[in-house]
């Protein structure tokens, strides 16, 4: 349905060792538009990358989804995050947030790793 990519982390301290952190926001309202807007993300990844270098350190993906596909979320998320054997190359090296929201504002999955 829809991806917004953003670079929305700045750390550092007065440009001292400044790092910088990205968001991908992905509204899907089927499993179907799910698959399709997580390989839009993962394609923007690679350029934020380039453009940061070593001072990209971080991606939250923020997945908004109705009730109806929480539970299907959560089980693509399983398969293609958090399986070690499946971790997408473009997320090696960076710590990666995954969040998944209800359309009431509510969590029903956070995580937090490195991805290696």
């Amino acid at each position: 349905m829809a991806v917004t990519f953003g670079e929305s982390f700045v750390g550092g301290l007065f440009g001292f060792r400044r790092t910088y952190g990205s968001l991908a926001r992905i509204e899907a309202d089927s499993v179907g538009s799910l698959k399709g807007d997580w390989l839009e993300a993962l394609r923007r990844i690679g350029p934020w990358r380039e453009s940061r270098g070593p001072k990209a350190t971080s991606i939250s993906f923020y997945f908004l989804v109705p009730e109806s596909i929480a539970d299907e979320t959560r089980s693509f998320l399983g398969d293609v995050l958090f399986s070690p054997r499946k971790t997408p190359p473009e997320l090696a090296g960076l710590v990666v947030e995954a969040v998944v929201f209800h359309p009431d504002g509510s969590v029903t999955l956070e995580s937090t790793f490195r991805a290696s």
